[in-house]
């Protein structure tokens, strides 16, 4: 249990506890601010690398001024070893109860709303050199915010598995911790094939959870699941995802297309996170119907990843990569036939 104070914050109940730590909520005993403490369990607290990993989440949070991301005011080490994050107090409900709520999956528009504010808090973190590496429903908390469009807003929490990008010229206070050989960082259910084999890291695995994320809220499952997490992990490694439109009975033009170039197997061949918020706001401002730009956009999508940069069928290409050239190539067809129907209009 968190002693009584915090510095000037009297401790008022346990909030939530798992493996890792507790949150508390406590209140500013002359002003009446209310906060969470995030605090590390005392066992966690002999490993040197988890009390690094603790505080860089801290860093993290400090440099990050963003509205759909959690801001911490504090860090530090209390007198009995207990370390701490001082946070934001947020109300509101994870992602994920809302998802349970909701009988597994939300609303096309809904979907794109809050996706899209993932994607833009995504992109800031990305543009401080900060990956996430752990982009999941449970790891999302939406609250009201009159200022928002619709009333709500997306905050990213949990950056507890943040990578500091190299040359990036933001490493002020962070502990650059190298993944050992091997290691795997994430939830397996979201982790990208990068991920998956313990490889190098970059913002491009962002992308490839938030698709998995994509997928789950609108189709009420994720892509590649199994009781077994290495059976998982080889799905994301090996098999392409079976086409949204397929498990979705009526999408916007172009979501389809976005998602599957998401979850490509090579993140080389992903869209940035600044591409993905853009294209998400457009889908969101065109709703349903299905106009020239929007087919010009998908058509060039799909043909510039798919048609030009994907390996065509060959000897030693990867299974997951056959499959993905099979199951896009009519697809890059009818784009084809699409765009020279525009042009003939």
């Amino acid at each position: 249990m968190l002693k009584q104070l915090v510095g000037h914050y009297r401790v008022l109940r346990l909030i939530g506890q798992g493996g890792m730590g507790s949150v508390y909520e406590a209140v500013h005993e002359s002003i009446g601010q209310r906060v969470a403490i995030k605090t590390l369990n005392h066992e966690m607290t002999q490993d040197p690398e988890l009390v690094r990993r603790f505080l860089n989440e801290a860093r993290a949070l400090s440099t990050l001024d963003h509205p759909g991301i959690v801001k911490a005011f504090d860090y530090g080490c209390l007198a009995d070893g207990t370390v701490y994050i001082m946070m934001e107090r947020l109300a509101g409900e994870t992602l994920y109860a809302r998802l349970r709520r909701m009988a597994g999956n939300l609303p096309v528009q809904e979907t794109l709303h809050l996706t899209r504010q993932i994607a833009d808090a995504l992109c800031a973190a990305h543009q401080q050199g900060i990956v996430h590496r752990d982009v999941k429903p449970g790891n999302v908390m939406i609250v009201q915010d009159r200022e928002a469009a619709g009333g709500e807003r997306t905050k990213l929490l949990d950056f507890g598995l943040v990578k500091l990008l190299s040359g990036t010229g933001g490493t002020d206070g962070y502990t650059v911790l190298e993944t050992r050989k091997g290691m795997l960082m994430g939830t397996p259910d979201y982790m990208s094939p990068e991920q998956c084999v313990g490889g190098a890291v970059d913002t491009k695995a962002d992308v490839y959870s938030l698709g998995i994320l994509l997928y789950r809220l609108l189709s009420g499952e994720v892509p590649f699941t199994s009781a077994d997490p290495v059976a998982t992990i080889d799905m994301h490694l090996r098999q392409a995802p079976r086409p949204l439109i397929e498990r979705v009975a009526s999408l916007p033009a172009g979501l389809d297309a976005l998602v599957q170039v998401m979850l490509f197997k090579d993140p080389k061949l992903r869209p940035s996170m600044s591409q993905v918020s853009a294209r998400l706001r457009e889908i969101e401002e065109e709703g349903p119907g299905m106009t020239k730009a929007s087919l010009v956009k998908d058509a060039e999508l799909c043909a510039a990843t798919t048609f030009f940069l994907m390996p065509r069928p060959g000897r030693g290409m990867p299974h997951f990569a056959q499959d993905c050239w099979r199951s896009a190539r009519p697809r890059i067809g009818l784009m084809a036939a699409l765009i020279l129907a525009l042009i003939m209009i």
